[in-house]
């Protein structure tokens, strides 16, 4: 499964300025745009600004900021080496094709024409957002898989028989790993209850289109339900992710129907008993009303039990 790489940058300014926290996803491989927040916040515009400087710290790295990009009086200086990599705009700084390298502290400090000076940094952390629009679900009866797929809503029939079976929900290439839980619905509570289940992080795997995959994990979950009612439905969640939930309900088939032995029916073929004959409509009606001519006599003279008798005597013939 193909991710898509989503930068999470949450800036802020340094303590003195006062600067919220914001937010900003970039897609890897996409151009991503990193605002100035303490400028958004003075509501200051480029033609404000005499100059800009910003500098970077990689992810996990101790070493002192590196200066990568300036902008004075309307011209743009590349400090770093690689060129290609950063742009102003607007006194904002631009990560012209977003990579895992990006990671780490930028940080800034600009001077406005009216000599006012402001420092503050950007968090930036990598995000891996899986492509898919739900998690998968998979159904394991007696270790067989019988359902697989990432439906919202998806009701699977079960043998009448089945007393469990296993179920798991399953996120891949996401960066970070996605907590995954199963709930169960109550129709009397009228709620959704989660199931205690521990889900399992590994490291995703690649061999080919490793560029969206490399540092993912996979996350999965997985319960045994035990079917002692018909009916039941369960929801996967991911949390803290953009995935739609799945519910899956769980419905137990009626008893199989049971058809002749073959054997049997070619035994009674060759006895020439076959099946039998069944009472026409015409035969049927014309018994109907000789019994009712009999039990309108036998009412009127008060013979009841010659009455009883014929009618046991005619259910027998039938």
């Amino acid at each position: 499964m193909i991710g898509i790489a989503v930068f999470v940058v949450t800036l802020c300014a340094a303590c003195t300025s006062g600067i919220s926290p914001t937010h900003v996803e970039f897609e890897r491989g996409s151009r991503g745009v990193v605002p100035c927040p303490a400028m958004v916040d003075r509501g200051y515009s480029a033609s404000d600004i005499e100059a800009i400087y910003w500098f970077f710290v990689p992810e996990g790295s101790s070493h002192s900021p590196e200066s990568i990009i300036t902008y004075f009086r309307g011209v743009t200086t590349h400090q770093s080496s690689n060129t290609e990599r950063y742009d102003i705009q607007n006194t904002s700084l631009v990560i012209t094709n977003v990579t895992g390298s990006a990671a780490g502290t930028y940080s800034y400090r600009y001077l406005s024409w009216l000599k006012v000076s402001e420092d503050g940094s950007d968090e930036v952390s990598e995000k891996v957002s899986c492509k898919s629009k739900r998690p998968k679900v998979s159904l394991y009866i007696d270790d067989q898989l019988s359902y697989e797929g990432t439906d919202s809503s998806k009701t699977v029939e079960v043998p009448s028989d089945t007393a469990e079976l296993n179920l798991t929900c399953r996120v891949e290439h996401a960066k970070p790993a996605v907590n995954i839980s199963w709930f169960v619905w109550f129709p009397i509570l009228n709620r959704w209850e989660e199931i205690p289940a521990k889900p399992r992080v590994q490291p995703a795997s690649c061999e080919t289109e490793c560029f969206f995959v490399n540092g993912t994990f996979n996350s999965d979950v997985t319960f045994k339900a035990s079917l002692e009612r018909n009916n039941l439905t369960f929801k996967c969640v991911a949390h803290t992710s953009r995935l739609e939930d799945i519910e899956v309900t769980i419905i137990k088939t009626q008893n199989d129907i049971v058809t002749a032995d073959p054997q049997e029916v070619t035994d009674r073929d060759s006895l020439g008993l076959g099946e039998p004959t069944p009472m026409t409509n015409c035969t049927y009606s014309m018994s109907i009303l000789i019994i009712l001519l009999i039990a309108t006599s036998l009412l009127v003279v008060g013979c009841t039990c010659s009455f009883i008798y014929l009618l046991f005597f005619f259910s027998c013939m039938v």
